[in-house]
């Protein structure tokens, strides 16, 4: 079956400029890549699966506790469903890192829920715990790590390399 998807992506791409060809089969070359790595590393992969849902569970884990400690009593698969969906329309959003989508999708979400005024209070609490602190203190670890001027750096090597 590869032979014959490489001979209808050839033909495919004919019709197009020799740079997008080249830009269609380098991203097939890398897609092909990706997942002879999947197959050859059948226990990484089951890793970093547990490991990503582990990590989503307790990011979307910070919303019913906030809501507990307003006195709010909702079912927890509610609260958890809203916030996969929320976390579902964020891989979408073009504006970095969902930025002002994900506290509007918040409150249409959670505002038929939640008193007056809550569903405000409880998306900025949530992405501020759940973004805003952790990129902060991604932030001055890379600084600690690598230096203020590590984009310097970067781009002196990239000139050089040139």
């Amino acid at each position: 079956m590869g032979g014959r998807l490489e001979k209808w992506l050839a033909r495919f791409s004919r019709r197009f400029s020799p740079r997008v060809q080249e830009a269609i089969f380098l991203g097939y070359r890398d897609f092909q890549q990706a997942m002879f790595m999947l197959k050859d590393n059948p226990r990484q992969v089951f890793r970093a699966f547990m490991e990503s849902g582990i990590s989503l569970l307790f990011i979307y884990s910070v919303v019913p506790v906030f809501i507990k400690a307003f006195g709010i009593s909702l079912p927890l698969h509610i609260v958890m469903g809203r916030m996969c969906l929320i976390n579902l329309v964020l891989y979408f959003t073009p504006t970095p890192g969902g930025s002002g989508v994900a506290e509007g999708g918040f409150l249409v979400l959670f505002n038929s829920l939640l008193p007056p005024g809550v569903a405000g209070v409880l998306a900025i609490l949530w992405r501020f715990f759940c973004e805003y602190i952790p990129f902060t203190i991604g932030a001055i670890v890379t600084i600690k790590c690598f230096g203020l001027d590590i984009l310097t750096k970067i781009r002196d090597r990239r000139e050089m390399d040139s």
